[in-house]
């Protein structure tokens, strides 16, 4: 059998080698414009990402990844008066996902004479709405779109549809991930403005985002832009911060177009992160076209089950896990949880509802924020208070906040007290035998 590594390859060489064959357009650019505060500021280099709504734009493999509900609001104030609004939910079990989304930009212009006096004003109108499904098979994720177009100048009206397909791969243990995504494969529209019929603006996007230590992650990412006959570059550099309770994040890019001469285009942006609520913040250099600021709130919906980290062992075989794993619990002992199953942390009460929910939400913030000792303490304490098949699901995730440190035996210890609560999870079986292997 192919390594995971060799398959991802074959996966992006074959979404590059489209662009061979699928013709070049000019319809919907707003198709191009990068949508989401975080993403923006990373200079959209955003198509391996996962577990979050924001993806929906990018690559719709990513909402595969998500393991609740969650809803984001973007506005932003572009060039030419424009105003951008994007809205987008999405929806996962960590095996399979649902989203939805919808672009809509407005703006006011003036109509003039061959002399430059004004006729008159107009109003331009652009809305594109999409739905996609995802979904996961050990470690692959896959997804597509499908979306509907319409822009309006003065009155006049042209539709269309276009599509998406997404792959993303895990790999070193999850801490690398891929991503490819063809975008807007779409049928011809009728702009009605006396131009003739012009198809979308096909793109395609390969990129990898590298967990690095202390916080930091690496994004890059190659685009080829069908439509333009341009390529691209775009990487950024995102690093998280617990600071008082409240989750951090400082975030910059960089894209620029290869070969063509332009000048670099500089991203930044920070986050902020408080309870189920985040609040993100992007700007973004266009040149002599000046800045883009755009803004994004999001709200995560309680889980009906208790977190566990985005990409765990629940999603499918090892090499999903690790990169969303976290060091073991800063209370427990050195030696970690035994084979037996226990963990070396102070036992605690029969907890209520609402309190297991509340640790289980602050076990989430702290594993987003970069706090892993803290994250996998809250998980092993969830574990002694739940049935099997819930302590199960709470240990596992533990035992991704070990491997998250290399530290493969006590990763081991966990998955191993896992399978002996719940023999039926086989997922576990693959990750136990993945790093019994690798020893």
């Amino acid at each position: 059998m192919k390594s995971p590594c060799l398959k991802a390859s074959l996966l992006v060489a074959a979404l590059l080698a489209l662009s061979s064959y699928l013709p070049a357009s000019e319809g919907s650019p707003l198709l191009l414009v990068p949508e989401g505060a975080r993403s923006s500021a990373l200079a959209g280099a955003f198509s391996m990402e996962t577990g979050s709504a924001e993806t929906l734009w990018y690559n719709p493999a990513g909402v595969a990844g998500m393991d609740s509900t969650e809803i984001g609001f973007s506005h932003a104030a572009w060039i030419g008066g424009t105003s951008l609004e994007y809205l987008s939910a999405a929806w996962g079990n960590r095996t399979l996902g649902l989203g939805a989304y919808a672009q809509y930009a407005s703006a006011q212009d003036l109509a003039r004479d061959s002399t430059g006096q004004a006729l008159g004003s107009f109003g331009l109108q652009n809305i594109n709405a999409g739905l996609a499904a995802a979904g996961r098979m050990d470690w692959l994720r896959f997804g597509l779109a499908g979306k509907l177009l319409e822009q309006g100048v003065a009155g006049q009206q042209a539709d269309g549809f276009a599509g998406d397909l997404g792959l993303q791969a895990d790999l070193m243990g999850g801490r690398l991930r891929l991503g490819a995504a063809a975008q807007n494969l779409g049928s011809e529209q009728d702009p009605g403005f006396g131009g003739g019929a012009v198809q979308t603006p096909f793109t395609l996007r390969a990129g990898a985002a590298l967990d690095l230590p202390a916080g930091f992650k690496a994004l890059g990412e190659y685009r080829r832009y069908v439509a333009l006959g341009q390529d691209s570059f775009a990487g950024g550099l995102e690093y998280s911060l617990s600071v008082a309770g409240a989750r951090t994040a400082w975030r910059f890019g960089w894209e620029s177009d290869l070969g063509a001469g332009d000048p670099a285009g500089l991203t930044a942006g920070v986050g902020l992160g408080l309870a189920s609520f985040t609040l993100d913040y992007a700007f973004q250099s266009l040149g002599d076209l000046g800045p883009v600021q755009r803004i994004t709130l999001s709200w995560r919906l309680p889980s009906g089950t208790a977190p566990v980290p985005t990409g765990s062992a629940e999603a499918g075989a090892p090499g999903n896990a690790a990169r969303q794993g976290a060091p073991a619990s800063a209370t427990a002992g050195r030696g970690g949880p035994a084979a037996g199953g226990k963990a070396a942390v102070p036992e605690l009460p029969q907890a209520t509802a609402a309190q297991r929910g509340t640790k289980a939400q602050r076990a989430r913030e702290a594993f987003d924020a970069g706090r892993y000792q803290e994250c996998a303490a809250l998980y092993t304490q969830l574990s002694e208070t739940g049935d099997d098949r819930q302590s199960s699901r709470l240990l596992s995730s533990a035992a991704l906040a070990w491997n998250k440190l290399g530290d493969r035996t006590r990763a081991l210890a966990c998955f191993k007290a896992a399978y002996a609560k719940d023999p039926g999870r086989a997922v576990l079986k693959q990750w136990i035998r993945s790093l019994e292997n690798s020893k």
